[in-house]
């Protein structure tokens, strides 16, 4: 899993820049290649591109297994020091977690030959894509255009007029003690949760 901040402003190479860092819930590892564009009603509903990329490291740290102790306990007592390798964020950074907030921290960059004070580095572009999020959400909507379904094309010769399923049951994962690899399983998180099945109808109404 990731451990996950916002932050709405970006980060600074300005030093004197503190910006806001409002931690998240734990995001999966598939984050770090994600981008696209999330439909309206859905958890962090928007346009998200991979704005940057690369890793940290800890400059006290002896090595990963420390690294990560470190990490762990910086983030229990509110202080984190780090150093980013990114294409476009690149230095020592420093997070502290603001008093009498759980969530809540500031993100603010080291002294280092890194520093600059044009504040956010780089441009809007995706690392990734080359797109920016206004470029990303036009190409969404032009792909689901063309891979939208049209009942016009489909060959329906065969199928029968049938009431809607009823008593499915949702697939629930089942909880393994540890990883194992066989091609007869599909593998998937499980989500603590309700499961639910819905089912859509749609009515053809004539006014006389």
């Amino acid at each position: 899993m990731l451990k996950s901040w916002a932050v709405p402003r970006g980060p600074s190479m300005d030093p004197q820049d503190k910006r806001l860092a409002v931690r998240t819930e734990d995001h999966p590892l598939d984050y770090l290649d994600f981008e696209g564009v999330i439909p309206k009603g859905s958890y962090g509903a928007g346009t998200m591109i991979l704005w940057d990329r690369g890793t940290y490291r800890v400059p006290e740290a002896r090595d990963r297994a420390h690294a990560e102790e470190l990490m762990r306990r910086g983030e229990q007592e509110g202080k984190l020091v780090f150093w980013l390798e990114g294409e476009k964020v690149r230095g020592a950074f420093h997070m502290v977690r603001m008093r009498g907030e759980k969530d809540q921290w500031l993100l603010f960059k080291g002294s280092d030959e890194h520093v600059g004070r044009s504040g956010l580095p780089g441009d809007r572009r995706s690392v990734k894509s080359g797109l920016t999020p206004d470029e990303l959400e036009r190409r969404g909507d032009a792909d689901g255009q063309r891979h939208g379904v049209n009942l016009d094309d489909l060959d329906l010769r065969g199928a029968r007029k049938a009431p809607m399923p009823s008593g499915v049951t949702p697939m629930l994962a089942t909880l393994a003690p540890e990883p194992f690899d066989d091609d007869g399983w599909i593998y998937e998180i499980k989500w603590d949760g309700f499961r639910a099945i819905a089912e859509v109808r749609t009515l053809s109404l004539i006014h006389i």
